[in-house]
């Protein structure tokens, strides 16, 4: 018998020119469970923002942004990158937002 694997997607935003503590630890709990755990299959989608380049997981999807766009410009674009990189999920992955608009609006559409 194949054992089961569970389906995680992960949504976070990266800020380009800081370290937040909240996006690194994130990002860094993705990483351990992808280097980790067999039987999970992670895919975190963020931007491509410090902390991802710190971490530089080759197994996680980044968003291309330019850094110097405006909120809303960057909020729709990583919305519209969230749903076309998790639209593959099948209907029992689990979605973790990191609590930012942008992912929580993403996760609410990909609830429905």
């Amino acid at each position: 018998m194949k054992p089961k694997t569970t389906q995680i997607i992960a949504l976070t935003t990266d800020p380009y020119d800081n370290i937040f503590g909240y996006a690194l630890v994130f990002i860094q709990l993705c990483d351990y469970i992808d280097r980790n755990y067999e039987s999970v299959q992670m895919r975190l989608i963020s931007n491509d923002g410090f902390c991802c380049k710190m971490i530089a997981n080759s197994h996680f999807v980044r968003i291309k942004l330019n850094p110097r766009s405006t909120r809303s410009i960057k909020t729709v674009k990583l919305i519209l990158g969230f749903l076309k990189n998790a639209r593959g999920a099948n209907q029992t992955a689990i979605i973790v937002a990191n609590s930012e608009i942008p992912e929580l609006i993403a996760t609410w559409i990909l609830k429905y």
